[in-house]
């Protein structure tokens, strides 16, 4: 007969031991709604699943015979009702700080609450089948991966409670998450409370409604770097689609992961906003206000044919003329810097109906659109500042980036007149009116 007895560990080092275990317990839609509504015979199906599944982890070694007893920091048991697969999807994750690991833990967990289930819905239905128990966290570990593991999506968790998902996961799991609304939305608070875990947030570079216009969010970019800092992330990130119009986006992001104290006052403490984003001299110029009006900053632009509410940003004028210094040369910098800082996150838009972009028509009179493109005029007016064929290139490259912007424009105002003139055709009747009507 074959000698059985336990594993010694004691010569084993205490570390941080987690592992995540999974499965599945499928059933017919109906008893997964009975589940959903909570009319269960029985009661509350998930609550006791939830109970069993925790007290199991706690006497796991009560149940399989060698086990060691384990000293558990933390066990968590989720359900999702997956109604797709008609099933209730189980999640355990167990926590210990010892000599050996926790996967028979998670397991028993997962294999208690999913047996919960079953014996809480077998009233209503006999057919009900455990399926797919598995460990995911801990195989990944045993199999030595080459990778680290990370949460991303566009929010970071649930609408009641954004850092939720962070208190389950194991702590050498990162969590990530792109701003909402395309980036127009800050950098989500919420990372302020995630602890001793990598945080990582990403900005948008560009939103891809728009991906056939130039988009300068230099400020912006700035402010969300601040904010990521000031919320103890350890990671920044940028979305994008394109690669030279982005270039200020993509500079500015770098230069904030590495260094703020030149343009942010408080590195690490939530910035104030800079209130003169958008200056009153530059929005009478723009024709936006009107002379006599008393505002000192204007709340929102026009971006081609609609209206968008902007969030204030940081300064960016430092930025600006280092850059224009660097792309057209010293004499074109400060100028040129300081019409980019004007026009950064303003820049009008058309050709944006979309992913990635798509036309269609604008209502407006072209008379009142141009005036949004007034600053076109003024950087070329700058041209004779440029010097060498390598600054010429790269200035002409923006220039006629922003002309074809303002024939988009155009040309959406142009479309909208045309859609008009088909529709009131096509309701003539008369064969000779409607040739007069077209010339």
């Amino acid at each position: 007969m074959m000698e059985t007895r336990m594993v010694d560990i004691s010569a084993k080092q205490d570390t941080e031991r987690v592992a995540v275990a999974k499965g599945m317990v499928v059933m017919k839609p109906e008893t997964l709604a009975l589940i959903e509504q909570g009319k269960m015979a029985k009661g509350d199906v998930l609550s006791v699943a939830q109970t069993a599944g925790i007290m199991a982890a706690k006497r796991t070694a009560e149940l399989i015979p060698l086990c060691h007893p384990l000293l558990l920091t933390d066990v968590t048991v989720e359900f999702e009702l997956n109604k797709g697969k008609s099933a209730v999807e189980i999640t355990a994750t167990v926590k210990s700080t010892g000599k050996t690991g926790v996967e028979m833990e998670a397991l028993t967990a997962v294999a208690v609450s999913a047996l919960t289930i079953y014996d809480m819905c077998k009233p209503a239905e006999r057919g009900i089948k455990i399926q797919d128990i598995r460990l995911a966290h801990e195989a990944l570990n045993n199999i030595g991966r080459p990778f680290q593991l990370a949460t991303a999506g566009w929010v970071l968790g649930p609408q009641n409670d954004r850092a939720a998902i962070a208190k389950h996961l194991p702590n050498d799991v990162a969590v990530s998450t792109l701003n909402r609304v395309v980036g127009h939305e800050p950098v989500d608070p919420a990372f302020a409370e995630i602890r001793d875990r990598g945080k990582w947030a990403i900005p948008w570079l560009e939103d891809d409604n728009d991906g056939a216009s130039p988009q300068l969010w230099v400020g912006r970019l700035r402010k969300d770097a601040a904010d990521a800092l000031a919320y103890g992330c350890t990671g920044l990130m940028g979305l994008q689609w394109r690669t030279r119009i982005l270039g200020p986006n993509i500079s500015a992001l770098a230069q904030a992961g590495w260094m703020q104290s030149p343009w942010n006052s408080t590195p690490g403490r939530i910035p104030s906003p800079d209130t003169t984003f958008l200056p009153r001299s530059w929005c009478i110029e723009q024709g936006l206000i009107g002379k006599a009006s008393g505002n000192s900053s204007f709340p929102t632009t026009s971006i081609g044919h609609r209206k968008s509410t902007l969030r204030k940003h940081m300064a960016c004028d430092d930025f600006y003329i280092d850059w224009a210094r660097a792309n057209f040369g010293c004499e074109a910098a400060e100028p040129v810097g300081r019409l980019f800082t004007q026009i950064d996150g303003r820049i009008p838009r058309a050709g944006a109906s979309g992913c990635p972009a798509g036309l269609r028509g604008d209502q407006r009179p072209w008379e009142q659109i141009q005036i949004e493109y007034r600053f076109i005029d003024r950087l070329k007016a700058m041209h004779s500042l440029v010097k060498g064929l390598g600054n010429i290139e790269r200035f002409d490259y923006w220039l006629n980036s922003l002309r074809y912007q303002k024939a988009m424009g155009r040309l959406e105002c142009t479309l909208d007149r045309c859609g008009k003139t088909i529709n009131e055709t096509a309701k003539i009747k008369d064969t000779r009116q409607r040739r007069q009507q077209t010339g």
